[in-house]
């Protein structure tokens, strides 16, 4: 037995008992009654999970709400309240808009996540007043008789009474080998059955959990960061850094420009401050993943993890689990094939009791099935199934011990050409080996002979969707791989029947030798058979450690240590509570075919964030080299709060939300910053030349400050456009329209409305330098793209 982490030791020592509590020690075949379930709520005694799976609407609401840059927008609105410049807040009511639009998509996320959640969390089956309930995990009360089967999850500390079952128990101590426990063991919370069936009573719950005792001061398990996640905290990171001692130190600047005119300086500063700030980028970021999830919640897919969409997304390499995933999880028994033709009644006897004393499961379902009809004899004794040892036996009175397994492992070297059948037989089913012995051992090793009996074939149903899938995989550039416990050519033969490529590249995994080889195969094969959770995980780690981005799928118990270890992990409704809990997705539908519609919404997702990122860097990057220049320079920053407020929706806040919700199915390459910087700079660049331009002319013409003022608005607004219809490229007839619709605009409001943004009426020279500005910018916009085009080369967006 692998040893506890010390939390745990302290954890059984401490609070093995309940000292301030009647305990009630139910009997195992009636369980508690109404009236102690009903004390046992009333005194808090219940499994309430302590981490709810989703953000709670506090932390939905201080998260949008009291960002840094927020908190930045509102000192700022509040420096112009102070000195009565009302007009200018109106970036502020924008501001606030953004954040309602976020909390409403966040909050309506949440919902359709709770509610998913609901059908997919894990579940206990109890037994109160002498009947079995099947009641969510945290209904669980102290004393509740429970009883696991294969696959489920311990949802509660308990102590077994009746029967044996191996554990895995890598949650909790790092082991990934499953730990037998028999009656009056403990079976700790977090952990799941491999195998076995037992009957436990529950020993703590909720906060009294051993994994509570762990989790309660750790940090939360940090998840790998989306190329997004990095992308916008390395932006947010510069600006949070360089904000706030530039703005101290240009508004020093604009008060000795404007001989200590405070009210003037504070405008200008605060407009230099709010251009530099892409407040609305974050908000627009989660509003679209949260559209994103409400959309895939319709399709019936639930999403535990946000980024993960974008992760599956991106990925080039996925993952697959035979059982559960590519095929139903159901079998069938074609055919027996018999060695031994004169006891065929007593062979089809044999696997009817044999198929009963086993846990249920797919496999000895089809046996079952198969065997209806024929006698069957209660076994004396079992060796269980676990997926380490690959075969299960029973000891049956009289008749002797029979063990069912993998072949290559059953059968022994006394019959070679039986070995050499089963191998050959495999290219098409699932084949099992019956052998008989006189005694029953818990290692094959010390039976040596038995002797083989019969071949089992078995077939596995295929999903419906999985030829679809893995065609829909292969022309969007992803990469295929089998990852199975089934003998490798069994698998391939299913690989083959829907369409992977390269099928026959399989590899046996269980006659490798050293473990370390994996990662110089794992880029050789297609299939993967016989692989034990160890090397599933390793398989996993290798590919990232090539520089894939990886997915995975699976169902299992024996999927969770690699799951874990994927960039996205996927589970479906049907699988184990094991896997749904690890993972970022589940398919409720158990439908292979969500996959398709996962990634599309991810890559619609990454692609147009990727656009508005750019329409927010673009000012940010004008905004910032603006505040520098103007920093060293005598002349008063050229734009007012107001000004800025007309030029931010149109460039930028009409655009990205209508732009951010577009359906883009392109695939997603090159990084995220690197994409973003080639969109943003050429606009963000040509704007900071543009004005800088007319404030040279302006020494030549003699304009007025408010000319100024007027002709640097007018060319931001419009190399802005310029640069929304570089970023909007490839165009297709709604983003061409989009940027007519918000030039017209544009025009219409500089025209219109010229008192309230401060603008004044150009003539003669004013629009000379309008045109000049103009013509320079253009020139200034080629230029860049030319630079970008070099630098940036290898981005493809």
């Amino acid at each position: 037995m692998p040893e506890y982490p010390k939390t745990i030791k302290k954890f059984r020592l401490k609070h093995k008992h309940y000292d301030d509590i009647q305990r009630f020690n139910p009997d195992p075949k009636v369980g508690l009654s109404k009236a102690q379930v009903r004390e046992r709520i009333s005194q808090g005694r219940t499994n309430i999970n302590a981490a709810p799976s989703t953000k709670s609407i506090w932390l939905i609401l201080r998260d949008s709400t009291f960002s840094l840059f927020n908190l930045i927008i509102l000192f700022l609105a509040g420096a112009l309240i102070y000195i009565g410049e009302y007009k200018h807040i109106l970036f502020a009511g924008i501001m606030l808009t953004n954040v309602g639009i976020d909390l409403f998509q966040e909050l309506r996320a949440k919902r359709a996540t709770d509610k998913l959640s609901i059908l997919t969390s894990a579940t206990a089956q109890v037994l109160r007043s002498g009947k079995k309930e099947v009641i969510p995990g945290d209904q669980v009360v102290l004393d509740d008789i429970l009883y696991y089967n294969p696959g489920k999850q311990i949802v509660t500390d308990s102590q077994i009474l009746k029967g044996g079952c191996e554990v895995n128990e890598a949650m909790l101590t790092g082991e990934s080998e499953p730990v037998y426990k028999e009656t009056g063991d403990m079976l700790y919370s977090g952990s799941f059955i491999s195998s076995g069936n037992c009957i436990a009573i529950a020993e703590a719950v909720g906060r009294d959990n051993a994994v509570y005792e762990i989790t309660a001061g750790a940090k939360k398990v940090k998840t790998r960061k989306s190329e997004i996640v990095k992308g916008l905290q390395k932006i947010i990171k510069f600006i949070s850094v360089v904000i706030i001692p530039f703005g101290l130190l240009f508004f020093n600047s604009q008060i000795s420009n404007l001989d200590n005119n405070v009210v003037e300086a504070t405008k200008r500063t605060v407009a230099a401050m709010i251009g530099m700030i892409p407040s609305g980028l974050i908000l627009l970021t989660s509003t679209v993943f949260a559209v994103i999830v409400v959309k895939l919640a319709r399709k019936r897919v639930l999403v535990n993890e946000l980024y993960s969409i974008e992760m599956l997304a991106r990925a080039d390499v996925i993952c697959l689990d035979k059982t559960g995933t590519l095929t139903e999880g159901s079998m069938t028994l074609e055919d027996i094939l018999y060695f031994i033709p004169d006891d065929k009644s007593k062979i089809l006897s044999a696997l009817a009791s044999l198929g009963m004393a086993m846990d249920a499961n797919e496999t000895m379902s089809a046996i079952n099935i198969y065997c209806i009809g024929s006698e069957i004899t209660p076994s004396s004794r079992t060796v269980p199934f676990s997926s380490k040892k690959k075969w299960c036996g029973a000891y049956f009175e009289g008749t002797g011990a029979y063990v069912l397994g993998a072949p290559e492992r059953i059968i022994t070297e006394r019959q070679p050409e039986l070995r050499a059948k089963a191998k050959e037989l495999a290219k098409r089913y699932r084949v099992l080996c019956l052998a008989v012995n006189s005694s029953l051992s818990e290692e094959l090793n010390d039976m040596p002979d038995r002797t083989a009996v019969c071949l089992l074939l078995l077939s596995d149903t295929i999903r419906k969707n999985a030829k679809e899938t893995i065609s829909y995989l292969k022309e969007q550039g992803v990469s295929v791989r089998i990852i199975s416990g089934d003998n490798p050519a069994t698998v391939s033969h299913i690989a083959q029947a829907v369409g992977v490529e390269n099928f026959e590249k399989a590899i046996d995994l269980s006659e490798l030798t050293d473990d370390n080889e994996i990662k110089n195969i794992c880029e050789d094969y297609v299939v993967f058979g016989r692989t034990t959770p160890v090397q599933k995980q390793l398989l996993i780690q290798a590919m990232r450690d090539r520089g894939h981005v990886v997915a995975m799928t699976g169902d299992g118990v024996n999927d969770v240590l690699a799951m874990k270890e994927s960039d996205c992990a996927i589970a479906v409704a049907k699988g184990t509570d094991a896997a749904r809990t690890v993972a970022d997705m589940v398919l409720l539908d158990s439908s292979f075919k969500a996959i398709p519609a996962i990634i599309e919404e991810g890559r619609s997702s990454i692609n147009n964030i990727q656009r508005t990122a750019s329409l927010f860097l673009t000012k940010t990057i004008y905004s910032t080299l603006l505040l520098l220049a103007f920093l060293f320079s005598p002349a008063p920053y050229p734009f007012s709060p107001i000004q800025l407020s007309l030029i931010s929706p149109i460039t930028i806040g009409i655009p990205s939300f209508l732009l951010a919700f577009r359906p883009d199915k392109k695939r997603v390459s090159g990084r995220f910053i690197r994409n973003v910087l080639y969109k943003a700079l050429p606009g963000g660049v040509t704007i900071f030349f543009a004005v800088m331009f007319v404030q040279y002319l302006s020494g030549y013409f003699l304009l007025s400050d408010l000319q100024i003022s007027t002709i640097s608005v007018i060319l931001t607004g419009g190399c802005a456009l310029f640069g929304l219809l570089f970023i909007s490229f490839p165009l297709d007839r709604f983003r061409f329209w989009l940027v007519v619709s918000l030039s017209v605009l544009f025009t219409f409001a500089v025209l219109r409305f010229r008192r309230m943004f401060d603008f004044n009426t150009l003539a003669g020279t004013g629009i000379t330098v309008l045109l000049l500005g103009a013509a320079f910018s253009v020139l200034v916009f080629w230029l860049v793209k030319l630079a970008a085009d070099f630098f940036f080369k290898e981005t493809d967006i």
